[in-house]
This record gives C-alpha cells, sequence and structure tokens, in this order.
C-alpha cells in the first residue's frame, strides 16, 4: 500500500487492508500471546484441548506469576485456552471461593 491508500483508507474509516496486503495478513496464524504460560500449564496438566482446570490463585501465581495478585489478571490466559484449546480454566482465590 502506498501513501495515498492509507490516506484514503484513514478518511474513509474502511477497517479492512485491501490489495495484497489483505490476503497476506489473513493467511498468517495468530499468535499466542500466552504462548510461556501455555507451555507450563500443558508441563503440568498434560494436553490442554477439551479439559476443565481449577486452580487456586496462589498456586497459578507460582506457576505463571503476574505483577498483579488477582483472580483478574488470568481473564486474558483463560480467554486464550478457551479459543485456542477450547479449555476452561477457572482461577479460584479464597475471595471468589467462599461466595455461594
Amino acid at each position: 500500500m502506498d501513501f495515498f491508500e492509507n490516506l484514503v483508507r484513514y478518511f474513509s474509516r474502511d477497517p479492512q487492508p485491501t490489495g495484497e496486503t489483505a490476503k497476506t495478513k489473513r493467511s498468517l496464524p495468530k499468535p499466542l500471546k500466552f504462548a510461556d504460560d501455555i507451555k507450563t500449564l500443558e508441563g503440568i496438566y498434560g494436553d490442554l484441548h477439551g479439559k476443565s482446570i481449577t486452580v487456586e490463585l496462589q498456586d497459578l501465581l507460582g506457576i505463571c506469576p503476574r505483577e498483579r495478585h488477582r483472580v483478574d489478571a488470568y481473564r486474558g490466559l483463560c480467554n486464550e485456552l478457551l479459543e485456542a484449546y477450547q479449555c476452561t480454566l477457572s482461577v479460584v482465590s479464597q475471595k471468589t471461593r467462599n461466595k455461594h
């Protein structure tokens, strides 16, 4: 794409790339943002496809560390596992475990 095509696309608010670039981008596989975490979980739980895993927050922090020590820090990983592996990862903490 040249400058003018980008400029026209910007002002027309067309989010889809056109021409050769569109074909190239669609054929590339989506990189896994959580590849290291998934590899570590596979080492512990084996093949993740179709599994349902419940793990305590403290245990998961040791396996896949995060700066934010809360269940919501693992939402992206849970979504990625569900989308790519159909694996449900449930993270429970002392706060969420006692709520009924």
